[in-house]
């Protein structure tokens, strides 16, 4: 997760959130001591995270005050990916389902959209644009999932049905997903309405990650250790 100065990761074992300079430098820890975490997520004075097994929070972004917590129980205690805006912070969880809830402590909770089926407790992945939140999940039996979207709002789903997709990113008219087993590990590129997808590069090895600029797509992939790119 970048803001203007720094780039911001979780150490998911460790419980510690951590960031560095864009240009390069010394990793600074901002959040420790919260137990497991997953994904983070920051706006212009706070970062937020995943607690595993327990909720949301959030802290100023500069390491500074103290930890505030916003959102527990079902289903935020099984956020995964987090994702924020002006107002709220979002969740996609790994029991199936999308969630959102203020930015303040204690607020309720709201389920965006949720599956049915199976669902496993792999990976999932959350993006923002516009009024819209995108998320992708897995399913077993069958073994499937897809790529999901509402509104901020929880109104107006389009989805398109994938094997086991990972990451996301969209400009607002493309969208591009991660494919990490099947067809042998793809970058997928899709219209942002979710209507129909191609693969754009194949043969990688378990991409992951994505994310787009004016002109690349670049994914990391996990089984070399690699970030690599290719043409929009």
């Amino acid at each position: 997760m970048l803001d203007a100065g720094y780039a911001y990761v979780a150490d998911t074992s460790a419980g510690m959130a951590r960031r560095v300079p864009i240009g390069g430098g010394t990793f600074q820890t901002v959040v420790s001591g919260q137990g497991p975490m997953q994904t983070v997520a920051v706006d212009a004075t706070d970062i937020y995270w995943c607690r595993v097994g327990s909720g949301v929070a959030r802290r100023p972004k500069d390491g500074s005050g103290s930890t505030q917590i916003i959102a527990t129980g079902s289903p935020m205690n099984n956020c995964f990916a987090i994702a924020v805006d002006a107002t709220y912070v979002y969740a996609a969880t790994r029991n199936g389902a999308l969630a959102r809830a203020l930015k303040q402590s204690n607020s309720p909770v709201t389920t965006l959209d949720s599956v049915t089926g199976t669902v496993t407790a792999d990976p999932v992945y959350i993006g923002l644009f516009g009024n819209r939140v995108y998320w992708t999940h897995w399913l077993n039996n069958p073994d499937s999932g897809g790529v999901r979207s509402v509104t901020t709002a929880g109104q107006n789903l389009v989805s398109i049905t994938e094997v086991h997709p990972e990451g996301f990113a969209t400009d607002g008219s493309s969208a591009y997903w991660t494919i990490p087993y099947s067809p042998g590990g793809a970058i997928r590129r899709g219209y942002a309405a979710l209507t129909t997808a191609e693969n754009l590069v194949t043969n990688q090895l378990r991409p992951r990650g994505v994310a787009i600029d004016a002109t690349h797509v670049y994914w990391t992939n996990f089984n070399d250790r690699t970030v690599r790119r290719a043409l929009r």
